[in-house]
């Protein structure tokens, strides 16, 4: 702009972005205590969102009870005997502990407290249970809330109450749903015994210990129908922020009322049950057992493995890797590999979220016999320098605008170094704070950098090359003279690299698409005389030389 003084007004913006290609998710073995070893099924606490704390409570021979916090696994309470100790309903004792048992459910109260219900118990009288535990975290104590805790007689299952009244209460079962809403309730849905699967919902109120039937049937092996799901168990589950629940597959009643694998998604909010509707070519086929996480990144629905019984033994166990994008409901398989560079297939594997992000997976089961103790870390190891800006300049340094991202927009804890060099020669480097960092560097050196991400204990390290001549040579503008009618502007070009004062690089000036006159640049200079009355006037110039790309700015 130029004011009735002749006085200029100069605003520079210039960028340069590198885009990155699509990156793939991968796997990396992690370590695991030595002691946890065949814990298929085992029950995994966390609340939605939250990222430390969660605990596990084992299955199999064991129910020591696991925390995990940051990084490491350590055990927060081990018990020995084979059989549950309790007292009265309600009480709690450091020598109180459930039983060992299967495939139970849990969840986690806003206190913290850890809710323990019902599973399986292979052995003798012991069957389907319902009983409902809570463990206190700051006294390390259980306590027995009420439900029986051995089955009628061998290998059944302990009765339900479908009522309206304080007496509801669930029949026994395991691999049934659980999650916590947005009301701090605990629901549960679905399930299996030996009389088959379920479609009822239960509510557990924590501050009372107390059950109401939602809904659902109280007869077993129901199949879908249009608003509400059919009886199965074993499905995979997210949980959302806001409350929400989704559902996929499991194994259970299907339409014909036949018994087999299931591929519908459903999911639950205040406004009830929905079923989604998904492109039946791409996506998941039918599985039980799918290890599951909510995409702290990015809030996808990620999804491993499991199994499909329909299929032969030697291939009902899965590997292969999903993503559900809730905005538009579609699936994508991010991977599908097997080797040592890959979980093998498994089912029922417990899975947790890790400070940065990271998709956790141990153990889990696998049809054999053999004691698994491996764990693996899922994330986006790859990484991208996404875009270079230089943001400010002058005659004597640069400042660029450095952005690391991942497969996910915006990056997520991006950490780690920014060198970049001058034929291999450094002249600085920068610290990512979430992905970004700015860093100076000497004008004189600037014509073809390479910044390197150097990765971290997550991402993978990356480069790119930065043209400086990519971005506008003209440094300045000026206005030599000025008045009613006749105004001279002067043009000054930023030697970036070679010699800018060949006689066919030129610089053109337009206001409002009307050309304002075009000068040749000699010595790094040219003038460009316009007829213009005084006032305010926004001025485009724009650079052009043989080889190299067009550069602009404003006056």
């Amino acid at each position: 702009m130029i004011d009735s003084s002749g006085a200029m007004i100069l605003t520079i913006f210039l960028m340069v972005v590198y885009s990155g290609q699509s990156i793939s998710i991968k796997a990396r073995p992690t370590e695991f205590p030595n002691s946890i070893v065949y814990r298929w099924g085992s029950k995994v606490f966390r609340k939605s969102g939250d990222l430390e704390g969660s605990f596990m409570f084992a299955n199999d021979d064991h129910q020591d009870l696991y925390l995990f916090e940051g990084s490491n696994w350590t055990i927060v309470k081990s018990m020995a005997s084979f059989n549950s100790v309790c007292g009265s309903v309600g009480s709690f004792d450091s020598n109180y502990h459930p039983s060992i048992r299967q495939e139970s459910m849990g969840w986690a109260s806003d206190s913290g407290d850890l809710f323990l219900f019902g599973g399986y118990i292979p052995d003798g009288q012991k069957g389907y249970l319902n009983d409902l535990w809570k463990f206190r975290v700051e006294t390390l104590e259980w306590g027995y809330l009420g439900g029986c805790q051995t089955s009628p007689s061998s290998e059944a299952a302990c009765d339900g109450i479908y009522s309206s009244d304080a007496n509801a209460l669930p029949a026994g079962r395991k691999r049934a749903a659980s999650w916590i809403g947005s009301n701090g309730l605990f629901y549960l849905f679905g399930g299996s015994s030996n009389n088959g699967w379920y479609n009822d919902l239960w509510v557990l109120r924590p501050s009372t210990s107390s059950w109401t039937w939602l809904g659902g049937s109280n007869t077993i092996n129901q199949p879908s129908n249009t608003g509400w799901p059919g009886s199965r168990e074993g499905m995979a589950l997210w949980t959302l922020p806001d409350g929400s629940a989704y559902f996929f597959g499991g194994y259970g009643t299907k339409e014909d009322r036949s018994a087999g694998g299931l591929a519908e998604m459903w999911s639950h909010s205040t406004m009830g049950w929905k079923k989604i509707a998904m492109n039946p070519v791409k996506s998941p086929h039918v599985r039980e057992g799918a290890s599951t996480w909510v995409g702290s990144h990015d809030g996808r629905l990620y999804l491993f493995g499991g199994i499909d019984r329909d299929l032969p033994a030697d291939e009902a166990y899965l590997s292969d890797f999903w993503g559900f994008n809730l905005e538009t409901a579609n699936w994508t398989l991010s991977l599908l590999l097997d080797g040592p560079d890959w979980p093998s297939a498994r089912s029922y594997a417990p899975a947790w979220v890790d400070e940065d992000g990271g998709l956790a997976l141990a153990s889990g089961d696998t049809g054999t016999q053999l004691a698994m103790s491996d764990a693996w870390r899922f994330g986006v190891t790859e990484s991208t320098i996404a875009s270079i800006t230089v943001s400010e300049y002058s005659q004597l340094e640069i400042k660029l605008k450095i952005q690391v991202t991942t497969r996910v927009e915006g990056s997520f804890n991006l950490k780690g170094v920014v060198n970049v060099k001058r034929d291999n020669t450094p002249i600085g480097s920068c610290q990512l704070i979430e992905g970004k960092c700015e860093i100076v560097v000497p004008f004189a050196a600037c014509y073809q950098l390479t910044a390197n991400y150097d990765g971290d204990s997550h991402y993978e390290p990356s480069s790119v090359t930065f043209l400086c001549n990519a971005v506008s040579p003209l440094l300045d503008i000026v206005v030599s003279q000025a008045k009613n009618g006749d105004s001279i502007f002067a043009m000054g070009v930023v030697p970036f690299s070679r010699n800018y004062t060949d006689g066919n690089a030129s610089v053109v000036l337009v206001e409002d698409g009307n050309h304002l006159g075009t000068c040749y640049i000699r010595n790094k200079k040219c003038n460009v005389s316009s007829n213009l009355p005084l006032g305010l006037h926004n001025i485009f110039a724009t650079y052009t030389h043989p080889g190299t790309q067009v550069g602009a700015c404003m006056a």
